[in-house]
């Protein structure tokens, strides 16, 4: 009976093989991590929702128009129109005035989402401009931060 020679990859190739492997393997996880960890947004170098604390605001409505005045130290993007239903809350519509600076007042016709009007008991919650290193992007403060109109 004649000897069988089984011919196998050399150790130089499979460690090549392995090392190539585990690179595209964390590659693939790194990518993976990128897209869902995603860049925090900032301002005034610490978290945007912290920043929210520090607006002082008022807002009156008047129509289809919303005067806003900004009284704090923290540049106001808009606000978002909020109506308060049986313990729910419901968006009503938005005004967005670009940034409106400490001390500064403006008066803006609100954006209504489709069959929404003016109502009572809203609140106008105050819109941010968070910052990363590549894009600003707005940020809606959470509704404990809104003024009642």
């Amino acid at each position: 009976m004649g000897l069988i020679k089984k011919r196998g990859i050399s150790p130089v190739v499979a460690t090549v093989l392995l090392i190539s492997l585990a690179l595209v393997l964390a590659m693939i996880i790194f990518w993976w991590a990128r897209s869902t960890i995603k860049e925090q947004e900032l301002k005034f170098g610490a978290p945007v929702g912290e920043a929210c604390k520090d607006i002082k605001f008022n807002a009156d409505i008047s129509g289809e128009n919303i005067r806003i005045n900004n009284l704090g130290n923290v540049p106001i993007y808009g606000v978002e129109i909020r109506r308060k239903i049986s313990g729910a809350v419901e968006r009503i519509g938005s005004a967005t005035f670009g940034t409106l600076q400490s001390g500064a007042g403006t008066v803006k016709k609100i954006e209504f989402a489709p069959g929404k009007e003016v109502a009572s008991d809203m609140i106008a919650v105050p819109i941010i401009l968070g910052e990363t290193a590549r894009y600003t992007k707005p940020f809606i403060c959470p509704e404990e931060f809104g003024e009642p109109v």
